[in-house]
């Protein structure tokens, strides 16, 4: 990786690229409330996590989400601050 491309950050912010992603996360709120969760399917990563921890401890699956994603976001960058150190 000798050749560092710059990147383009005006087609990251383009409005189609945002439209795909407002698009992509409404279909997976959709999978997850219409189908997923009434049919107690689990899916992987923290999302399965979530929906685990809503099942068994009663904890709504956004806060479950959050709480995951900040704890292993915390974990993730001590590891790194380690290694880089």
């Amino acid at each position: 990786m000798n050749s560092s491309t710059p990147i383009n950050w005006k087609s990251i912010f383009s409005l189609s690229s945002m439209a795909y992603t407002i698009l992509g996360v409404f279909s997976a709120l959709i999978a997850l409330q219409g189908f997923m969760i009434p049919n107690h399917f689990l899916d992987g990563g923290i999302t399965g996590i979530s929906i685990l921890m809503e099942e068994v401890f009663h904890i709504p699956l956004a806060l479950a989400s959050l709480f995951l994603i900040f704890l292993f976001y915390t974990w993730g960058t001590g590891i790194l601050a380690r290694l880089l150190a």
